[in-house]
């Protein structure tokens, strides 16, 4: 199978400024093209902004306006968008990824471990054959819980994205302020599961009702082999596009994984019965 080569943009979104971030999506896209990428990948929320009131702008996928300007412009640069986008489907708002490509809408995931004010959490996983690859997405928290990212590889997941909205208070003057758990879940989501795992987040500096709240703009990419393919390490929360390139040839655990020769493999399912017993997850917060 040949490499994938994907464009992770690690971008900033205005707080309900929907026009400006479709221009800043077209922007990174262009780009994205130029550099040879078969996907360009943005982050959660990237088209309605991430905050409080994100759920008001929720649009109907794939009738929405935002997502038929995604679809043309994936037509026109023949090229995969990946987006987050908050979703209105009957009567509900979902923190929402979209993947878009020349021949249409090709994914729609629904967020299962919300937080937003006002939204529905999702309730199952989704997968996707790109150019030979399948594609499984989780979204900020999510990748928090184990168990999604174990059911995706299970059902035969090569590569997982994590697009994410983290905002945290700023910490002095380090505008590359990055969480350990934004570093190390990805390396371990992806070694535990035998798959290519790539985490990026939005990138920036916002005020909302007289708080500040800062976005990193992390990226990181990881093999199965316990390494980065990509990292940022720049100290800087400006936008930014990196690309990674994965190669399933190249990856002796994830071959061993196809092979059955994977610790994956050797599970025992019946002792995992509480796992699955218990309150289910709870709603995001009502909002005012």
């Amino acid at each position: 199978m040949k490499p994938l080569n994907i464009a992770i943009t690690a971008a900033y979104s205005a707080f309900g400024d929907v026009a400006r971030n479709l221009r800043n999506i077209r922007k990174w896209t262009a780009r994205a093209k130029r550099k040879g990428a078969h996907i360009v990948a943005f982050p959660e929320n990237m088209v309605q902004g991430q905050f409080r009131e994100t759920y008001k702008l929720a649009e109907p996928i794939p009738s929405g306006p935002s997502t038929q300007y995604l679809l043309a412009l994936a037509r026109e640069y023949r090229i995969y968008v990946s987006t987050g986008i908050c979703e209105k489907a009957r009567g509900q708002n979902y923190v929402s990824n979209i993947i878009v490509g020349p021949e249409g809408l090709v994914s729609k995931y629904r967020k299962i471990h919300v937080c937003e004010y006002n939204c529905t959490n999702g309730t199952k996983t989704e997968l996707v054959k790109i150019r030979g690859y399948m594609i499984g997405i989780q979204i900020c928290r999510d990748f928090a819980y184990p168990e999604p990212a174990r059911m995706l590889a299970l059902d035969g997941a090569d590569l997982i994205l994590h697009p994410a909205a983290f905002g945290v208070p700023p910490k002095g003057n380090d505008k590359g302020y990055i969480k350990p758990r934004d570093y190390f879940l990805p390396l371990c989501r992806s070694w535990e599961n035998a798959v290519f795992y790539i985490h990026f987040n939005q990138a920036g500096d916002h005020v909302w009702n007289g708080r500040k709240i800062h976005f990193p703009g992390n990226i990181v990419a990881a093999s199965p082999d316990e390494y980065e393919i990509i990292r940022r390490k720049d100290k800087k929360n400006t936008e930014r596009q990196m690309m990674a390139t994965i190669d399933l040839n190249s990856s002796k655990t994830y071959q061993a994984r196809k092979k059955g020769n994977y610790f994956i493999n050797d599970r025992y399912p019946p002792l995992y019965k509480r796992l699955v017993q218990g309150k289910r997850v709870r709603r995001a917060q009502k909002g005012a």
